[in-house]
């Protein structure tokens, strides 16, 4: 981790303070949690039926979609 690294090399250098140094790596850990969770989301697979209801969904607002605009836009 380069961002890890950095904040290492910038506390031992003493161009930070311990404070901040501390404030640094919280957040840093915070990030990776969140990237973990997403990545885990990411791999979680769709039902089909979800998939099927969602394109069913998605090409029925499609296809009104120019309907609406052209009664509401005149």
């Amino acid at each position: 981790m380069h961002l890890l690294d950095y904040a290492k090399r910038s506390r031992d250098a003493e161009l930070i303070e311990v404070s901040h140094y501390t404030g640094m790596m919280t957040a840093t850990a915070g990030m990776i949690d969140c990237l973990t969770v997403f990545e885990r989301i990411r791999d979680t697979p769709i039902p089909m039926a979800y998939k099927v209801h969602l394109k069913q969904t998605i090409l029925l607002y499609l296809i009104a979609l120019p309907i609406q605009l052209v009664s509401t836009l005149g």
